[in-house]
């Protein structure tokens, strides 16, 4: 069967690559992802794919194979972002200031690519594939709209792939457990009381207070959590007074927040709290907190991504395999692992020549990733479904 797949996926090549070209020319940012939503209803009518559309922004389509059995879920993220393109490729943007310069054109691509696939060969396997066309994932927040639209009902499991472009063409990167850090932010409101800058005896200097606290959190990591277990906590932004001669009644900290593990991220917020409490404390004054949650880690659970790993084998190659350390970004792919298994890949996509990270202006992908990537969804949501 995979040898099947393989043939489709590279019959297709020229499909996914005028698609991903479609989608590079025509970005959108996250939640306005209006006309690559279309493009993708058209996409899966003329196949015959059935579809549901999940706040015109985001699609739900599902192939049933040839007897019912279980429910295997494959995502890809369809949105933008807001960069000024400067590849000069003939299929750069026509967009001012927007730009897929994460790759999320080319899972689009491949995800429809292998709804083609799927599509052809509905009749000799059993059960459901789900596709996920699932926007706005640079906000983190396109996740939580799909699942509350229902894309994960029934669903046994979930794979998704991201293009790399650290990795050459044919690499895979799916190692199991953490892979990609949770991230919260947190606002730290000082408060204090003002006066004049000549007799600081009779206020509380929020500046001060403020910035005691932003020394005493750099403590957190380095003294209470194992260096073995990577944790991030950011003071991305410190503000206190309003000029020279008033002693300030205000300042703010914004923090942001990484780890690996749900233990290690709820310890971390409660770690925040009661040094800034006692700091402020210690000099008089009181704290506020505003905690914005974000996602949480993204783990890669055994059993996917041993079929995973078994797939990209078979389609790239025994050698294919590549691993890096655990990243501090994140991604919201987090929300769908963390209710039910799943897994999500790396591929290798890097362009020749320098290296070009994402988020930049000059991010490409060599398109001979395509066809495999393609290949690689579909092999995994087959082997899930015989499992």
């Amino acid at each position: 069967m995979v040898s099947k797949i393989i043939a489709l996926s590279q019959g297709n090549r020229e499909y996914v690559t005028d698609m991903r070209r479609y989608f590079h020319m025509h970005p959108e940012s996250s939640l306005q992802e209006f006309e690559t939503c279309k493009r993708i209803q058209k996409e899966l009518t003329e196949m015959g794919v059935p579809f549901k559309v999940v706040n015109d922004i985001g699609v739900i389509a599902e192939i049933e194979g040839a007897k019912p059995g279980k429910t295997v879920a494959l995502r890809g993220d369809i949105d933008a972002l807001e960069i000024t393109e400067k590849t000069g490729v003939p299929y750069a943007s026509t967009v001012p200031g927007k730009m897929h310069a994460c790759g999320h054109d080319a899972h689009t691509a491949m995800l429809l690519g292998a709804a083609k696939v799927l599509w052809a060969m509905k009749d000799e396997f059993e059960g459901t594939v789900r596709l996920i066309f699932q926007p706005a994932e640079e906000l983190i927040a396109g996740a939580k709209i799909m699942i509350e639209a229902g894309c994960l009902e029934g669903v046994d499991n979930i794979f998704g792939i991201h293009v790399a472009s650290a990795y050459k063409v044919g690499q895979v990167d799916c190692t199991p457990g953490p892979r990609m850090a949770s991230a919260d932010m947190m606002t730290i409101t000082v408060n204090g009381v003002s006066g004049h800058g000549a007799r600081p005896d009779q206020c509380i200097d929020a500046v001060v207070i403020t910035a005691a606290i932003a020394m005493n959190l750099q403590t957190i990591v380095s003294r209470e959590y194992s260096p073995l277990d990577p944790t991030v906590v950011t003071i991305g932004q410190m503000q206190a007074g309003t000029r020279a001669n008033i002693i300030a009644n205000k300042g703010t900290l914004e923090l942001s927040i990484r780890s690996f593990s749900p233990e290690i991220r709820a310890g971390l917020i409660e770690s925040i709290k009661r040094v800034a409490t006692g700091t402020a404390q210690a000099l008089r004054g009181t704290v506020e907190f505003k905690l914005t949650q974000g996602t949480p880690p993204t783990i890669n659970h055994e059993g996917p991504t041993e079929i995973a790993r078994a797939a990209a084998k078979e389609i790239f190659g025994e050698d294919c395999l590549v691993e890096r350390e655990k990243q501090t970004g994140s991604e919201d792919f987090a929300y769908y692992s963390e209710r039910i298994p799943g897994a999500m890949a790396f591929i290798g996509s890097a362009v020749p020549g320098p290296y070009v990270p994402h988020h930049n202006e000059l991010f490409d992908i060599d398109e001979n990733a395509l066809p495999g990537g393609m290949a690689l969804y579909v092999t995994y949501a087959l082997k899930a479904l015989a499992e």
